[in-house]
Formats: structure tokens, C-alpha cells, sequence
């Protein structure tokens, strides 16, 4: 399928390759392929094709259909309020959010736009539950296809296209190497949000319960630090002592469900590896903290533009390779 570029975009040269882009899921982590695919407008390496998985897929909609100043100035704008609004809640479906007021939302920026009559290239990837496969969508309607892309199991009921029951591509393709490539890419640099794994272990405080005792800083430890030490010795203090040196269940959780998501990325990024993997440090940032856009548009950037160099040296290799 062919494209042409939006307007003010530039790709590299058809004759030499196509250089595309594949943007991970990762909830509100995802704002931060805003910032990468800024810095790549400022290089003059905007991509020619891009593909999305889930919050991905949201922003990769947005860059194809010429809309992403669009995004940025909704993202920057958001508040817990607006969130909120999108929260229809339901009872006994197949998920906490029924999702149509999410789909009323997308259809309100892209309305009855279709995929392949966008100006670039481009593919949305969701998890066909009756199959286990990935379902690709690079043609038919565009909200359908981002709306099936973000159906995080169990939050967002699930789509229905055709025979196929379709959940967040997350869970095969959480960074769509593969559907960029069969786009007609020839150099795929991959955008992965999940990988700060250090930066979630630090933040919910792990490893402040691995200091020793006067050298912690979490609520548990300054707790205890406030009792006076003539009380420490009584029975009910002495709990309250174990229970400050334990991490939360919370913290355990996050941590753990952080760790399960970089783990299949990486395994889905060894069977098909991109050309060059960028990855925001944002494991500070809770995938539901959708306020915190400028800081995470602000990280995008920054990981591109320390990526830059390699960039240029893949582009500069396919362009010096003979024909």
C-alpha cells in the first residue's frame, strides 16, 4: 500500500528505503511518541510508513491522518475530569468500561476516516482472541481498528470485526515491528515504553525497602522512624515494625505486572527485532497518569534525539549500498 507524505513531512528517498516506525502500547507511557516523532520532523527523517499497538496505535492514527498537532494540544489539556468522562462503566459485560465513549471521542477527531485513504501508510494491531494471532488492520475504518487496538482486557470490552473477537495488541505485538515492515519499511526503529523497568522499581519504592533501615525514605520507614524508640519494644509496635519493612501489595503488584510487560517485549522484540529499538525512560510516570503529557512528550524527545546518531548512521548505510 502506497501513501504520500503529510504535508511539511519529509521521508527518505523511495529509490534507497523507506524508513518506518512502529509505536508501542503502554497506556498514557504511549504520549511519549509524540516527542519521538517530533525530533524525527526535525531531522528531516520523518517516517514514510507507521504502525500502532494500542496507545500507540492512537498516536500513530493521529501522525498518519496529518492530526498530531491535534493530539499534542488534546494531551496537553487533560485533566482527571476528562479522563473521567470517558469512563462508561458497566455491569456484567466483558469489561469494567463498555468503550463506547472512548469510540464516540476518536470518532469525534477522525470521523468516518479510512485507513488506506490516509496521506501515510498505516497499521493498527490488535489480538484476535479466537486465533491467539495478531489482527492487522490496514485498511476499512480507522476508529474501528484504534478502538480494537486499545481493548485492554478486562477495562475495555472487547471489538467485534467480522468473525474476529478482538482485545489490545499488546498482549502479541506490543511493539509492531512486523506489521511496519510489511508496510514496505525497510529500516523499522521501534519505540518501546515499557522498558524503564528500573525506573517503576524505584518509583513504588522496592528499593528503598533493599536500604538499610536508616537510610530509607518510603511512608512505611519514616512511619516507623517517627515512634520513639522506649516504644519499639511493645507487642503492637513490633508489628507495625514488620509491616514497615515489607513493600506494599500495591508496590508488588505494579512492579510485577511492569516486569511481565517488559519481559514480553522483549521477547516479541528478540523474534523480531527492529532496526533500532528506542526507549523512553518514563517508569516514573503510572500508565494511568494521562496529566503528565508535557513531561512525557518532553522524554520522547529526548530518547530520539539520543538515538539521532544511530538513525543516521542506518539511513546513511542503506543510501551508500549499491542498488
Amino acid at each position: 500500500m502506497q501513501g504520500t507524505p503529510a504535508a511539511g513531512a519529509s521521508v527518505l528517498e523511495p529509490r534507497h528505503s523507506k524508513l518506518g516506525i512502529a509505536l508501542g502500547g503502554g497506556a498514557a507511557l504511549g504520549l511519549a511518541h509524540i516527542g519521538v516523532l517530533r525530533v524525527l520532523e526535525r531531522a528531516g527523517l520523518a517516517p514514510g510508513v507507521v504502525s500502532g499497538t494500542s496507545m500507540g496505535a492512537v498516536v500513530g492514527a493521529a501522525y498518519a491522518a496529518g492530526k498530531l498537532d491535534l493530539l499534542e494540544a488534546l494531551a496537553r489539556e487533560v485533566n482527571w475530569r476528562r479522563v473521567l468522562r470517558l469512563t462508561d462503566f458497566q455491569l456484567g459485560g466483558s469489561g469494567v468500561l463498555e468503550g463506547r465513549a472512548i469510540e464516540r471521542e476518536l470518532r469525534r477527531h477522525f470521523g468516518e476516516q479510512r485507513i488506506e485513504d490516509l496521506p501515510i501508510p498505516f497499521a493498527a494491531v490488535a489480538t484476535d482472541l479466537g486465533t491467539g494471532a495478531a489482527w492487522t488492520a490496514t485498511a476499512g475504518d480507522l476508529v474501528t481498528a484504534v478502538r480494537a487496538s486499545i481493548s485492554l482486557p478486562a477495562v475495555f470490552a472487547p471489538v467485534r470485526v467480522g468473525g474476529h473477537l478482538l482485545v489490545d495488541g499488546g498482549l502479541v505485538a506490543n511493539v509492531p515491528v512486523a506489521a511496519t515492515r510489511a508496510l514496505g519499511a525497510d529500516i523499522v526503529v521501534g519505540v518501546d515504553v515499557t522498558a524503564d523497568f528500573e525506573g517503576v522499581a524505584a518509583t513504588v519504592g522496592l528499593r528503598d525497602h533493599l536500604l538499610p533501615e536508616g537510610q530509607r525514605h518510603g511512608i512505611r520507614a519514616r512511619l516507623w522512624a517517627a515512634v520513639p524508640r522506649r516504644l519499639r519494644g511493645w507487642p503492637l509496635l513490633r508489628r507495625l515494625r514488620a509491616w514497615a519493612d515489607e513493600p506494599s501489595l500495591i508496590a508488588v503488584a505494579l512492579a510485577s505486572s511492569a516486569l511481565a510487560l517488559r519481559q514480553l517485549s522483549l521477547q516479541q522484540n528478540a523474534a523480531d527485532p527492529a532496526a533500532l529499538t528506542v526507549t523512553p525512560r518514563v517508569g516514573h510516570i503510572f500508565h494511568g497518569e494521562f496529566d503528565r503529557a508535557e513531561e512525557l512528550i518532553r522524554i520522547g524527545e529526548a530518547a530520539m534525539e539520543e538515538s539521532l546518531d544511530a538513525l543516521s548512521n542506518l539511513t546513511h548505510s542503506i543510501r551508500a549500498a549499491p542498488s
